[in-house]
């Protein structure tokens, strides 16, 4: 490991498999970390090198109308001192069986470096990275809509502005206004442009307490979750993916953690566990009053194997009934 490499804090996927090839002397090529990541053996991250938007939660597990309580705070993350319990709704997205992303209402500003969350959109598209590389099909399926990244115990799904929505919220908020203003001889355009100390002047109590509102969504509408949309592709965002050292150092740690595999070794029965084993059936057979001179035995003794779900060949069967006896006769000697 060079001393530059020490100070990175990640790594692009190309350096991380040359990284990897000169760490287990062996060669790692693109399809190789693209498919360990897939497996969730390595973790692979994205770094957003412009601030992007966002809506923010975390996973839960329940069903829908279940109370689920939260230990962090739902925005950053954190630990929260009193932790409370919310009910999986309308905030609640489905991400897979008995799994929910759970949001708050707002959209936030990311950046910086986020985990792949690998539960939507984002696991499909490294599937299609693998398949490109090994010359395969190309994939089609996706677990949940959206591209999931994840710091910690903190979610975030990416979203992309929706222009259609934001102009459509906006007319609605210009006839809200035309309806309170006009009426009372007043264009918006002039409203818009009366200095603060006569902004509502000729405007009765609950017109004002209206319009109050009306001008509330305007300016507040940039972070309304209705002006966004979500993201389906990481072309739509200025980023570059990337795998973080410590994360190189866990992934070759935990080979080094894996215990080498010992081959089995059937241990043969001693003479007298042998004939300890032979006098128990002897013994069971009595019970059952299986007559193990009667000419048949074996084909009976195998079909109850059968129905046991354990099937033994009639060879065996023959061999180890013929021995009973024997035992039997030493054990009373």
């Amino acid at each position: 490991m060079s001393k530059l490499f020490k100070l990175k804090k990640f790594v692009t996927i190309e350096e991380a498999a040359k990284y990897l090839s000169s760490s287990l002397e062996e060669s790692v090529s693109l399809s190789d970390i693209y498919r360990l990541v897939i497996d969730k053996h390595l973790t692979l991250s994205v770094r957003l090198i412009n601030p992007e938007f966002a809506v923010k939660g975390q996973i839960v597990n329940g069903h829908d109308g279940d109370w689920v309580q939260l230990q962090t705070d739902l925005v950053t993350g954190e630990v929260l001192d009193e932790p409370y319990s919310v009910c999986i709704n309308d905030n609640s997205v489905p991400i897979g069986t008995n799994k929910w992303f759970m949001f708050d209402e707002q959209v936030h500003v990311v950046d910086g470096v986020w985990d792949l969350a690998m539960i939507g959109m984002e696991s499909l598209h490294i599937e299609r990275l693998y398949q490109n590389e090994v010359n395969g099909p190309e994939p089609v399926v996706t677990k949940a809509q959206g591209i999931y990244l994840q710091q910690g115990e903190l979610v975030c799904r990416l979203q992309k502005e929706a222009a259609d929505r934001t102009e459509e919220i906006l007319a609605d908020i210009q006839s809200g206004l035309e309806f309170i203003l006009e009426p009372k001889g007043i264009s918006v355009d002039d409203f818009l442009s009366r200095d603060s100390d006569n902004l509502y002047n000729d405007l009765t109590d609950d017109d004002i307490d209206n319009v109050s509102f009306l001008l509330g969504l305007m300016r507040n509408q940039v972070d309304s979750i209705a002006c966004y949309e979500d993201s389906l592709g990481f072309a739509e965002h200025s980023c570059q993916f990337v795998i973080k050292t410590m994360e190189l150092a866990r992934f070759l740690q935990s080979l080094d953690d894996e215990p080498p595999a010992i081959p089995k070794i059937e241990e043969e029965l001693s003479a007298k566990e042998r004939n300890t084993l032979l006098t128990l059936i002897g013994a069971l057979c009595n019970e059952l009053n299986i007559d193990l001179s009667v000419r048949g035995v074996t084909a009976s003794v195998q079909a109850m194997t059968e129905l046991a779900g354990t099937p033994i060949s009639d060879d065996t069967i023959r061999k180890i009934l013929k021995e009973v006896p024997t035992a039997q006769e030493r054990r009373q000697k």
